[in-house]
């Protein structure tokens, strides 16, 4: 063999080997993140839950036992509860539960309406409006996160693994760190926020967004005739657009600036080596792999506009698409308020009594007279036919949704307490940039 071809085998030889210890010393530094061991138990209240318990007026949800579930979670199966945040009005306007099956290589993520009824002691029951309504009680963004994600869990049923609240600057600059995202907007969009100074001007069609201009489309819901839901659709149809796009490429574009952006500007429980092993995994779905849904809600009308959650379709979509354990979870896991044809009723502890006793006896003689008037201007956002009484026999509900499910009835209400004494969060009116 002659010398210098020798001596170039022997560097090639030299150049796999760093590029294996590289690729070698990647995979270390990397790490899985740490998943949940609280498994779910039954929340629900005695009259929801699947065998009939006998409780004194005067119990409290403390005084109560429940009998946690044998089951198990699923190996390489994570949870991550993805938040969008309005810097400047600290509202949650997007909200995603995602759940990445590593050996699947799938990615499922769930969006929860920001005008989601929650089952909460204050006056505004948005879920937008625990974030907010935490933070600002000692300006403390750890106790809005804690917040949320306690409703979260009252939702999904389970404690998710990790979390990342996104400003709408990190968002801007990871936009702009990946070299934008072409994208196909569905119509003429005008986003002013004096705020950050941010002013887009977008006509509809396909077309290459930066930072700033793809902010403006998931942030944008001014003319939708769904309102939230309409820019909820939008928001997944861009994400499918940037992921087939990073997909394609087989890698995300400066992914070590991304990683530095997500830490420094974005609260998140996941460390570097985190970030990086959720990337790679992701990096590994097909693009028909990756599904985006909403949790099913009906608009109604309660003096404000609330999305109601459609609680035997969100069960089903919630083991089918979320559930990171071995069996199925049931209504007695939530803690959610719904809306069936006998009224609203609560699988948990109503946190509000009053509150359920006001929307089921409403008479639409009286508070809620203007109700076509409303159902004209604002079709999304109709007042309900409620029925004029606040009670209903007990029922039993199913521990699975598989079962055949019952025609669902609101509880008997017991004497009304007082009102809670704690403050009701205050509702924040959106700019015209939302």
């Amino acid at each position: 063999m002659k010398k210098p071809v020798k001596i170039a085998l022997i560097i090639l030889a030299a150049a796999l080997l760093i590029i294996a210890a590289a690729v070698s010393a990647y995979f270390i530094w990397e790490k899985k993140p740490a998943v949940s061991e609280t498994l779910p138990e039954e929340t629900a209240a005695p009259e929801l839950m699947s065998e009939t318990v006998e409780v004194a007026e005067n119990d409290s949800l403390e005084d109560l036992e429940y009998e946690a579930i044998e089951n198990e979670r699923k190996d390489g199966v994570y949870t991550i509860l993805l938040v969008g945040i309005d810097d400047m009005s600290d509202q949650t306007d997007t909200i995603l539960v995602c759940k990445l099956d590593t050996n699947e290589h799938t990615m499922n993520l769930v969006s929860i309406p920001r005008d989601t009824l929650i089952n909460v002691p204050w006056e505004v029951k948005k879920i937008n409006s625990v974030y907010y309504g935490a933070e600002n009680s000692d300006k403390d963004p750890q106790k809005g996160i804690d917040a949320l994600k306690e409703q979260v869990k009252k939702i999904i049923g389970y404690d998710v693994d990790c979390y990342a609240f996104i400003s709408v600057k990190s968002l801007v600059d990871v936009i702009d760190a990946v070299g934008g995202v072409d994208f196909d907007v569905p119509t003429y969009i005008q986003y002013i926020d004096q705020a950050h100074d941010y002013w887009v001007f977008l006509g509809p069609g396909y077309q290459h967004l930066d930072g700033v201009s793809a902010m403006a489309v998931v942030r944008y819901r001014e003319t939708y005739s769904t309102g939230d839901l309409g820019r909820i659709e939008v928001q997944h149809d861009f994400l499918k657009a940037a992921a087939e796009q990073f997909l394609s490429l087989g890698t995300i574009p400066h992914a070590k600036e991304i990683i530095k952006i997500i830490k420094s500007e974005t609260h998140t429980d996941l460390s570097d080596a985190n970030i990086a092993y959720l990337f790679r995994q992701a990096l590994q779905c097909s693009a028909d792999d990756i599904k985006f849904m909403t949790l099913p809600v009906t608009n109604q009308n309660l003096d404000l506009s609330y999305a109601v959650i459609s609680l035997d379709e969100w069960v089903e979509m919630l083991n089918e698409y979320l559930n990171p354990f071995s069996e199925p979870l049931t209504y007695g896991n939530l803690d959610v308020v719904f809306k069936n044809y006998f009224g609203y009723g609560c699988t948990g502890f109503p946190q509000d009594p009053i509150f359920f006793a006001n929307v089921n006896g409403m008479d639409s003689n009286n508070s809620h007279k203007d109700t076509d008037e409303k159902a004209d201007s604002d079709t999304s956002e109709q007042t309900p036919e409620l029925p004029q009484t606040s009670s209903a026999p007990e029922i039993t509900v199913p521990e699975t949704p598989s079962d055949p499910q019952p025609e669902l009835q609101v509880p008997d209400i017991p004497d009304i307490p007082q009102p809670p004494s704690e403050p009701a969060a205050e509702q924040q009116t959106d700019n015209t940039a939302e």
